[in-house]
């Protein structure tokens, strides 16, 4: 029984949060997950019952060799556009991976997604609206929950234990992960990569660290040139609810540089922004404004969370 859980954001997290609902529920699950999980440190964990949870990706349609008894969608955006032509080939990608569920199967989506399924189509209204009891911050984080519990409902797994095994869920490495306090003000890192991930994150702190009360610094390190380019104004528009950004240039990946984006871009139309050229700049920065009343966001999917280590010495 394989569970795949695919969109464009949030799919690592809901994968994990699924594997600890299903654990909680006295079911062994074997999971397959793109981060690390808080449970073992490890990205994998052999069960030993029928189920696999499975984060699925979509970048250029990987998800497709897969096999999935059930598939729980998070969302659907544009991003990987160095590959997919816009968000209609985004779209039919995820109708492909949609159609690999069976008849028994149950395809799980808020109902914002609009899929089609031989299965059955599970709303995670079926849940409805009151807030879950999570040790995550975050409505984005709700909202993988609310599909998660959906899934258990769905699957007949018993409620409670199912909401259990959510709220003992704290997170996977790198998803607003608290890195603890250092010099006084409050660490946190992601690997947020694409601008509504970057702006769910900065709500998440925004909502916990009242604005106004707590300064929020984010040093974020843009991933790919093609997604820098593509979408400038929407990462600009994402950094609104910080107070300052720190922008490191652009982390190349498997891209090269043709010389038409940069960091500079960003920084320009960012009023927010300073751009640095080095981690040991960002440091030098932080020793000076970093303290008692600050939050301190690293966000990027390169090396960035690398500045933690650094930022102890």
């Amino acid at each position: 029984t394989t569970i795949a859980v695919s969109g464009t954001h949030g799919k690592t997290t809901t994968t994990a949060m699924i594997a600890s609902m299903l654990k909680a529920c006295g079911k062994s699950p074997t999971v397959i997950v793109g981060s690390l999980l808080s449970d073992g440190g490890t990205n994998y964990i052999q069960g030993d019952s029928e189920y696999v949870v499975v984060e699925a990706c979509e970048y250029k349609r990987s998800f497709l060799n897969l096999t999935p008894t059930h598939v729980v969608v998070t969302n659907i955006d544009e991003d990987h556009l160095d590959y997919y032509k816009d968000i209609h080939d985004i779209e039919s990608a995820f109708q492909s991976f949609a159609d690999k569920v069976p008849s028994s199967g149950f395809l799980v989506t808020h109902d914002d997604v609009t899929l089609v399924t031989q299965g059955t189509h599970v709303s995670s209204s079926l849940v409805g609206n009151d807030q879950t009891d999570l040790s995550v911050l975050g409505e984005h984080n709700q909202r993988n929950a609310k599909l998660a519990l959906s899934l258990a409902l769905s699957l007949g797994l018993d409620e409670s234990s199912a909401r259990a095994g959510l709220k003992a869920f704290t997170g996977t490495w790198r998803r607003l992960e608290y890195k603890g306090e250092q010099k006084g003000a409050l660490m946190y890192d992601d690997y947020g990569h694409h601008p509504t991930e970057i702006a769910a994150t900065l709500q998440a702190l925004r909502e916990k660290f009242v604005a106004g009360k707590f300064k929020l610094i984010v040093v974020f390190q843009p991933h790919l040139f093609s997604r820098t380019k593509l979408l400038l104004q929407e990462f600009s528009q994402a950094f609104t609810l910080a107070d300052i950004v720190c922008i490191l240039p652009i982390y190349a990946s498997r891209e090269k540089d043709d010389g038409t984006i940069s960091s500079h871009d960003l920084v320009e139309i960012t009023d927010n922004a300073i751009y640095m050229e080095t981690f040991e700049e960002v440091k030098k920065y932080l020793d000076k404004n970093a303290h008692s009343g600050s939050v301190v966001l690293t966000i990027g999917a390169g090396d960035v969370y690398r500045l933690h280590e650094l930022f102890t010495l």
